[in-house]
């Protein structure tokens, strides 16, 4: 009996023992369980560097405006520009293109943005002569943009539109060879001479020093008038962009045009300065480049819109007249000579530099 009563005993405690290191094995992961939390102590410094992204990766939005609707190709530049500048900068520099003159009258859009209204606009160095004082020098000069940076053209530019809050960015359009304006006719002439007395319809008053010289005059056109004027024999021809002759029809009202362009396209790309300087230099590099490289699209683009408005004109009988080289010769001459001349009374302090800067070596 004592033997049995001790086995019994003895059983008693090793089932103890086991019972107890079997609640120790259970306890234990209660203990080790706040290392398995400790990665969630590391996960805030993952957040920090969206906190000190570069200047580059802050988000940047400007508004726009050009003179002339989209459609025109004076200003269609803006919306590519817009567009590229989105997708290279992963979505970090966007400009909102408002539209044209319906949202803020063109002679009103350099100041627009001189007061950072908006911070870009497309619209005619002209157009903002009191600011700058450019008249239409711009077009005037005889070298591509490139050409025109080379020579420190944009240097100079940028010169005087600093002085008012400006910063010149770039050409919107550009045409090569140099050459925008076409002069049209309701008839035939065989020198420069046969245009005195003629009355030659304008946009701008651009082509009146020369006209004078050539004894003609000019009268300046409303752009919704201008199929209207030659219809009805306000003026004996006009002074246009050979596109904008064909996009209104006048082919069908005249029937020469002088086989000589000449001006250059006259609008400038402006920025406000206070914002341009605000750029971090990555952003002003990417705008520069992406400006630079669709002016470049636009002289080609140009180049075969010349040659699809050419063609409507010659399809309706158009003739196109070349001049003798000695009469080519004096037609420039006089155009260039006589509008940097009004220039040159007008801006007596910028025209002779600017016309050293954009006109050909001889």
């Amino acid at each position: 009996m004592r033997r049995l009563m001790y086995c019994m005993a003895a059983t008693l405690i090793i089932l103890g023992v086991i019972l107890s290191g079997c609640a120790g094995q259970q306890t234990t992961p209660a203990t080790t369980a706040p290392k398995t939390t400790a990665p969630a102590t590391t996960a805030a410094p993952t957040s920090a560097p969206a906190t000190s992204a570069p200047a580059s990766a802050k988000s940047i939005a400007w508004k726009s405006v050009t003179f002339l609707p989209r459609n025109m190709f004076s200003v269609r530049s803006m919306v590519p520009i817009a567009e590229k500048l989105k997708t290279r900068s992963n979505g970090q520099f966007t400009i909102e293109y408002l539209g044209g003159p319906e949202v803020t009258p063109a002679a009103q859009q350099a100041e627009a943005v001189r007061r950072n209204v908006v911070q870009m606009a497309i619209v005619p160095a002209s157009y903002y002569a009191g600011l700058v004082p450019l008249g239409s020098m711009l077009e005037l000069s005889e070298l591509l943009p490139a050409e025109e940076r080379a020579a420190g053209a944009y240097a100079y530019l940028n010169e005087l539109h600093n002085k008012v809050g400006l910063y010149f960015l770039e050409r919107p359009t550009a045409v090569s060879p140099v050459g925008y304006f076409t002069m049209i006719l309701k008839q035939p002439i065989t020198s420069p001479k046969d245009l005195q007395n003629k009355k030659i319809g304008a946009t701008s008053n651009n082509v009146q020093p020369f006209l004078n010289a050539l004894g003609g005059a000019a009268r300046i056109i409303p752009a919704p008038d201008v199929y209207a004027s030659l219809e009805r024999g306000v003026v004996d021809g006009f002074s246009y962009p050979i596109t904008n002759s064909a996009d209104s029809q006048l082919q069908t009202l005249v029937k020469a045009g002088i086989d000589h362009a000449y001006f250059n396209a006259g609008a400038s790309i402006i920025l406000n300065l206070d914002e341009w300087n605000k750029l971090p230099k990555d952003m002003q590099t990417l705008l520069t480049d992406i400006a630079k490289e669709t002016i470049e699209e636009y002289i080609k683009a140009y180049a075969e819109e010349v040659k699809v408005a050419r063609k409507k004109f010659t399809d309706a009988g158009v003739q196109f007249i070349k001049f003798s080289d000695a009469d080519a010769a004096y037609w420039y001459k006089t155009i260039y000579d006589a509008c940097w001349a009004e220039m040159a009374k007008q801006y007596p302090e910028v025209a002779p530099k600017f016309r050293e800067l954009v006109s050909k070596k001889k």
